[in-house]
């Protein structure tokens, strides 16, 4: 990790890593609150209330995705993360933000992710994904959903069947709106939270992930660039 830790002309870089045969992955020590070198760091909600195009906001939920598919749910994603906890930086010259995760303090972050999550709390990170997904599609919040009101309990209040009922609802809207590759992506992420189907710690639950998920994102997405739909 600490490749040549001892020479001064690295200045702040600790080392760092190859990640492909042109691109290497630093690793610096700066100040807290320093100024890194973007022009914008924004919370997920913040993002899409400044109403950027709808490929804008799929791209960065498709960034999202590969975010959770490398690194989640880990102490750097928390198991049953939600939106807040990821921002998006902004860097000059890019069209798109990417996904940011900050941490104040990783001792206290590992000292609090020392338990091991359970499977449906793991499941839980892939079903938040779908919700996310639907989120940017169409803009606007899932509790903002019209039909989350008949979602709740008696007292008004939402039960553990609730998120779940008003995303499938949703996503039949996404279906006709859009198609059914992208509907089908969303459903995918959605089912987790039944905890069906071949075991999440296997290597056959990311390959799934990356045929049913990233996959049909990915072609959507081509197929956007070439005939937006409003």
């Amino acid at each position: 990790m600490c490749h040549f830790i001892s020479q001064s002309f690295l200045g702040s870089r600790l080392g760092y890593l190859d990640v492909e045969s042109s691109q290497q992955l630093h690793l610096r020590i700066e100040s807290f609150g320093f100024s890194a070198q973007f022009d914008e760091l924004l919370s997920l909600e913040s993002f899409v209330q400044k109403q950027p195009s709808r490929e804008k906001r799929l791209r960065v939920g498709l960034s999202i995705v590969f975010l959770v598919y490398g690194i989640g749910p880990s102490k750097w994603l928390s198991s049953e993360w939600t939106p807040a906890e990821i921002s998006l930086m902004q860097s000059p010259g890019s069209l798109v933000p990417q996904p940011y995760v900050f941490h104040p303090s990783l001792i206290e972050t590992i000292r609090r992710a020392s338990a091991k999550p359970t499977d449906h709390q793991r499941r839980s990170s892939f079903f938040n994904t779908g919700i996310m997904l639907l989120e940017l599609l169409f803009g606007m919040k899932l509790n903002d959903h019209p039909d989350r009101r008949s979602m709740l309990d008696d007292d008004g209040n939402p039960n553990k069947m609730t998120d779940f009922c008003t995303a499938m609802k949703w996503n039949a809207e996404t279906e006709e709106k859009f198609g059914d590759l992208i509907a089908n992506a969303i459903q995918w992420c959605l089912a987790c939270f039944l905890g069906f189907g071949i075991s999440i710690d296997s290597l056959a639950f990311l390959d799934e992930l990356w045929e049913h998920v990233v996959v049909p994102l990915e072609r959507f997405l081509a197929l956007w660039s070439k005939s937006p739909i409003t």
